[in-house]
Parts: structure tokens; C-alpha cells; sequence
């Protein structure tokens, strides 16, 4: 039918497009729509997404993992009869040679952790994945022999109890910080051994930690900050502290206190690193304190940043560096984030200056790019566009005014193939034929519509 399910640029220069009917490839100058063999009911009909390398293309569908090669000849489909948990394959991936990872609504094994797991927090050293359960401790498997290894509990020697609340790297290769109801302890994993180990409230010779476990665990220059275990009620008490530690001389540094930063007591929801900044996400603990923000504190000057006021619900989130961003600390190098259905806001991503914001947005924004000088925005009002050189905004181009007179104002997908800016819209109507506007600046007939229909692909030029 209408719906276009996945775009994807192939390692060709060519674009994928999956939809609910068919697979297709768009070259530059024509379509080749993808066949497959067997009975109509063992054929693919969805096309969730595709990936592709050098040996061809992957699709998952509503019949499996299926292959093509680059001669565009059908290879196959893995499916439940191959062993794949469910003919569903909503997401595929290559991970390396001869490895796809394919996703679907079913699960390949389960494994019972615990009687209160709650969230898993996971480290990745060499082929091994680290697993941090509350009431568990750390488990380990084995990725390249696909088995689980002993799993370090309060019994083995490496962390003193079993309930692992955060696991972070550390700051050199092969180490790890695990935190819990034990407190901190820094382990080798490369060769098994323990570095530090810290418990809760005072050390000899090291810091004092909380005597509430850590929540997470966010690492900048040399100093380890984290916060602290929160309860799961609205009016839970206050864990606002972010207590922190240089790793240089295993002492303590200052708490901050990010509640009192605000002006009332709060709850700590997450920590996060964006450059040389610390960002805490904080609520307060009273209803009539307000929903709450982000605070930041510069690790740099030791001194607080701007607030970021939220404003409304954060529903989808989407977030592109736009401009000269090569290094990343070019000053012309921006970051856009969009959010809600209203809010855009632009940052410098050199040190997450904000530089503007709107509330009055026509969002959600589903796509951003630069596209022939300009920063371009899928919206739900056609295609936004900004010029990064005076910083403004221009006209947007909508159905018949930059856009063709036939297509959608709602864009739901955009990104930049080449010299082309490709384009998905969706009028909504239950018959609405959806389109792919494509468009080149340097070409005599610069906008063409390749309407995707239920039975046939037509490109007008």
C-alpha cells in the first residue's frame, strides 16, 4: 500500500526504499524494484528496513531476514524454519563480515537474572559483555563463543555484594567501575583483579562516598561524579546531591547540590556528560515546585551554567549536528534538538551555548540536514529552512510554493543522497498516495515526485 516503511542509502550511493508491497532501488536515473520466488504466502510483503554491503542487500520483513545480491537476484530468507525466534524482522544491521544482526518481537533466549533485576547496565570490554543487576551482581557472556560466564556475586572476590546499582568503564582500557550497596570498586577485567574498593561513607586514605548507593556514574577529566538511588514514588525523598571524586588523588571534592541550585529539594532522574559540562536532570520533590529542568554544572570553571528551562512534554526527540562540524570544536559547528510537537532549539556545539529557541514549531521535526547552503527541517508544515549565514529563517517551501503544486506539507522523512535532497511526505487520508520528493539544484527540472503507488512506481520529470 502507501506507506514507506525505511530509506536507506546504500554502500552503492543508491537509495533503498522499503515499503508496505515492495523493496526498490533508486540509482540516479531509474528504479529496480526487488523480486523474490515461492508461493505468494511465503513472500515478503513489509519491508521494515533495510542495510547492505558488499556482498548485497539485507531487508527485514513480515517473512524473515532476505538477501539480494548486488546482481539484484533473490538468495533467501531466514526465518523460524532456520531458527529466527519469528518470521518478524523489524530491524537489521551488519556488525561485521558475515554477522547481521536482525531484530525482532521475539526474544532468541531467555535468561533469569534475578528475583529484582530491575535495568541491566552493560560494559563491552574486548569480546566480553558486562552485565550489572541489582540482587545478581555482574554477569558475564561471552560473545564470540555465544555462552555465559561465571557471574561475579558477592561470593567471588571482585565486588563485596550482589546488588550492582551502575557499571561505567573507567578511564583506562580493560577497567571498569561498578557501584552498588557496596559502594564503588574500580575492577581490572582484563586480567581479574581489583583496584580500588571503596565502601559507603568514610575510607582510609580515599574519599567519602554517600550512604546511599550510586545511581549513575558520569566521568569528566579526572573527577568521577555520581548520583544517588532514588524511590520509585512521586514523593520520594529528595536524592539531589551529586557527589564527586578526583581519581587523580582519590580524594573528595565538593558535593553539588542540585536542588539547592533551583531553590527547593529534589529528585535526581539522570547525569550526563556533554562536553566539559555536567547535565542533571532534577524534578522537584512538591507538585507545586513545577516539572522541573536540567541543570549544568561547568567542570571547567567549578561554577554553575545556564539552567535549560524546559517547556511542555518531550515526546519524540530529535537532535543533528548542522554546519562546519569537522572537528567537532569548530566554532560553526551547531547542535539542533527538537522535541515535543512545539520546541526547537538551536545550541553551539563547541560548548552548548544556547543560541535561540521556539515554542511555536510545527513539529514533530523528523528529519534535519544541510542541504545547498541551508539547514533544512521536515515538519509537519513542509520543509523548514534556515540560512546559517545571517541566521534567519527563510520561506519554508510548501505544497506549491517550492515544493511541488501536487505533493504533502507533512514530511516524515529527509536526508541528502549526493547532490539530491530526497524527501518522504504523508498527506493522512486513509487513500493517500504517499510520495518521495527529490530534488536538485544543479539539475534543469530540479524537483521530481516518485509517487509510490500499490501497484506501480511512477517518476514524473
Amino acid at each position: 500500500d502507501d506507506d514507506i516503511l525505511s530509506l536507506k542509502i546504500d554502500i552503492n550511493g543508491g537509495l533503498l526504499v522499503g515499503a508496505s508491497g515492495a523493496l526498490a532501488r533508486w540509482d540516479g536515473s531509474s528504479w529496480t524494484t526487488f523480486t523474490t520466488t515461492g508461493q505468494w504466502w511465503q513472500r515478503p510483503s513489509s519491508y521494515y528496513d533495510v542495510t547492505s554491503d558488499s556482498d548485497g542487500i539485507y531487508a527485514g520483513t513480515n517473512r524473515g531476514a532476505c538477501y539480494w545480491n548486488w546482481q539484484y537476484q533473490y538468495q533467501n530468507c531466514i526465518s523460524t524454519n532456520d531458527g529466527m525466534p519469528s518470521r518478524w524482522v523489524y530491524a537489521v544491521d551488519i556488525l561485521s563480515t558475515d554477522r547481521l544482526l536482525a531484530g525482532t518481537n521475539e526474544v532468541i533466549e531467555v535468561w533469569q537474572a534475578g528475583d529484582e533485576t530491575q535495568r541491566s547496565r552493560t560494559v563491552l570490554v574486548d569480546d566480553i559483555l558486562y552485565l550489572g543487576f541489582e540482587n545478581t551482581g555482574i554477569a558475564r557472556y561471552d560473545l564470540v563463543n555465544q555462552e555465559w560466564l561465571q557471574t561475579w556475586d558477592g561470593d567471588q572476590g571482585m565486588i563485596d555484594d550482589s546488588d550492582v546499582t551502575t557499571l561505567v568503564p573507567g578511564l583506562t582500557y580493560g577497567t571498569i567501575w561498578a557501584g552498588g550497596d557496596f559502594g564503588l570498586t574500580l575492577l581490572n577485567v582484563i586480567n581479574n583483579t581489583v583496584i580500588i574498593d571503596w565502601n559507603r561513607g568514610s575510607n582510609s586514605g580515599g574519599p567519602t562516598l554517600s550512604n546511599t548507593p550510586p545511581a549513575d556514574i558520569e566521568i569528566i577529566g579526572d573527577t568521577l561524579h555520581y548520583s544517588l538511588q532514588r524511590g520509585t514514588g512521586w514523593w520520594a525523598q529528595s536524592n539531589d546531591l551529586i557527589y564527586r571524586i578526583n581519581l587523580t588523588a582519590n580524594s573528595s571534592k565538593s558535593i553539588l547540590d542540585a536542588g539547592s541550585r533551583l531553590g527547593w529539594a529534589g529528585i535526581v532522574h539522570g547525569i550526563g556528560s556533554v562536553g566539559d559540562h555536567l547535565w542533571i536532570g532534577v524534578r522537584p520533590t512538591q507538585g507545586n515546585n513545577g516539572y522541573g529542568t536540567i541543570v549544568r554544572w561547568n567542570t571547567s570553571s567549578e561554577n554553575w551554567s545556564d539552567d535549560l528551562q524546559t517547556i511542555g512534554n518531550v515526546l519524540r526527540v530529535n537532535a543533528q549536528f548542522l554546519g562546519d562540524c569537522f572537528p567537532i570544536n569548530s566554532s560553526s559547528c551547531e547542535m539542533w534538538v527538537a522535541y515535543g510537537n512545539n520546541i526547537l532549539r538551536r545550541f553551539s556545539a563547541q560548548n552548548m551555548t544556547l543560541l535561540n529557541e521556539w515554542t511555536d514549531i510545527d513539529g514533530p521535526i523528523r528529519g534535519m540536514v544541510e542541504y545547498d547552503g541551508e539547514y533544512m527541517f521536515a515538519s509537519m508544515a513542509g520543509l523548514l529552512r534556515w540560512n546559517p549565514a545571517n541566521e534567519t529563517w527563510l520561506t519554508p517551501w510548501t505544497h506549491n510554493n517550492g515544493l511541488p503544486s501536487d505533493s504533502e506539507d507533512e514530511i516524515y522523512s529527509l536526508t541528502v543522497a549526493g547532490n539530491d535532497l530526497w524527501a518522504g511526505t504523508y498527506g493522512g487520508n486513509w487513500n493517500s498516495d504517499a510520495e518521495i520528493l527529490r530534488m536538485n539544484v544543479r539539475a534543469i527540472f530540479p524537483m521530481d515526485i516518485l509517487l509510490i503507488s500499490k501497484y506501480a512506481t511512477i517518476l514524473f520529470t
